[in-house]
């Protein structure tokens, strides 16, 4: 069966939320998404998810990359990332942005050698994201 990618909607909102709570990280509420995300499945399993912000330069932003910890078929999940990560790059691409960052640091997400194996660079290393709720 072939992987399938598709726009997520807020109804999706509830399965990120598990998957966060699963991987012991925040739950990123609703208005703090931007309108583009995508989550890949398998048939009736959802896999991973991430979200892309478009800035008004050239720059982009790849975030909240999430999975489903229960999904144990590692290389179904590897392809499934390969979509997933190929999807917001898309995106970036159709909408003139050359440039894609992403923050990863909570260690229980695993996501550095995802990255690093999908052409990324590693940029700041060490750094501390600093939040305001105004």
């Amino acid at each position: 069966m072939q992987l399938q990618v598709r726009q997520f909607t807020e109804d999706d909102h509830a399965i990120l939320a598990k998957w966060w709570k699963d991987w012991n990280f925040p739950v990123i509420t609703l208005e703090m998404l931007p309108q583009f995300g995508v989550i890949v499945s398998d048939g009736d399993d959802d896999i991973c998810a991430a979200f892309c912000y478009l800035t008004d330069s050239t720059y982009a932003l790849f975030e909240w990359c999430v999975s489903n910890k229960e999904y144990r078929n590692k290389k179904r999940k590897d392809r499934a990332f390969q979509a997933l990560f190929k999807s917001i790059e898309d995106y970036a691409k159709v909408n003139d942005r050359r440039i894609l960052n992403s923050y990863v640091s909570n260690k229980e997400l695993c996501f550095h050698k995802r990255f690093e194996g999908a052409g990324y660079e590693k940029g700041d290393i060490n750094m501390i994201n600093y939040l305001k709720i105004i």
